[in-house]
């Protein structure tokens, strides 16, 4: 059935014999799927708007397989080979991640038309905000993001992690001053390091050898991650992250 439907699939039917016996049930389904997406490349539907007579979980319990066969089937301009999400990497619409937002001057907030002082938004909506002449304060735990001080013309973020290069899309980033707030250990080093690939002028706080020292009663084991030394940190910060990564150490 595949090779007579899908004949390009014939190399990879040769390499993943097993795999074919353990979907030979759902084949019709995943046939008709890969054929929906052929002849509707970046389809900008949700999966489950797919018209295609299979259960409403069918494309995410087969999404392995239909990775492989549409990354194989479909021309490049119906994959965005930077996204591992496999709704985002062949054009289906996804729900757009939320980012917790604080507005931490009155002025900023009726300036942007917000109404509130805390909310969160999608990172497509926080793109078209205005924001000029601001004082960015990007932190990774949800605490600090709620305990920052009313700051003039402030806005924190919460950066999320490892997924804090997402908020490259905030090109209004560039033209404000960005204060990242995040963990002292060698993962918060790691993450600081990388949202300055995006953003160069990124500043640092409290992520120091001083801080470190003036806060020891508060230093615990980290998780003994040992990872080589990020390139994109301050002396200062180079040296906490190597005190952190040789003593398996986090403040």
């Amino acid at each position: 059935r595949v090779r007579a439907e899908l004949p390009r699939l014939n190399d990879w039917l040769a390499s993943y014999v097993n795999t074919l016996a353990g979907i030979a049930g759902p084949i019709e389904g995943l046939i008709s799927v890969t054929r929906f997406f052929m002849n509707n490349p970046w389809p900008d539907c949700y999966a489950r708007q797919i018209p295609v007579p299979v259960g409403t979980k069918f494309v995410e319990q087969h999404k392995t397989i239909l990775r492989q066969w549409l990354d194989l089937l479909l021309p490049a301009s119906a994959i965005d080979v930077n996204e591992t999400k496999f709704a985002r990497r062949f054009g289906l619409r996804d729900g757009q991640p939320h980012r917790a937002i604080r507005l931490l001057d009155p002025q900023l907030r009726k300036e942007l038309g917000l109404p509130f002082e805390e909310l969160s938004l999608p990172l497509g909506l926080m793109a078209k905000l205005p924001v000029r002449n601001a004082t960015v304060f990007i932190v990774e735990n949800d605490l600090n993001l709620l305990t920052l001080p009313p700051f003039y013309r402030g806005i924190g973020i919460r950066g999320e992690g490892n997924a804090v290069n997402r908020v490259e899309t905030l090109r209004w980033l560039n033209a404000n001053r960005i204060l990242y707030w995040g963990d002292v250990d060698v993962d918060g080093f790691l993450i600081l390091s990388r949202l300055r690939n995006f953003f160069s002028h990124v500043e640092s706080i409290m992520m120091d050898r001083d801080t470190m020292k003036c806060h020891k009663d508060y230093i615990v084991g980290g998780n003994n991650s040992a990872p080589p030394a990020p390139t994109n940190l301050t002396p200062s910060e180079s040296a906490a992250f190597e005190y952190c990564s040789q003593n398996n150490r986090r403040l």
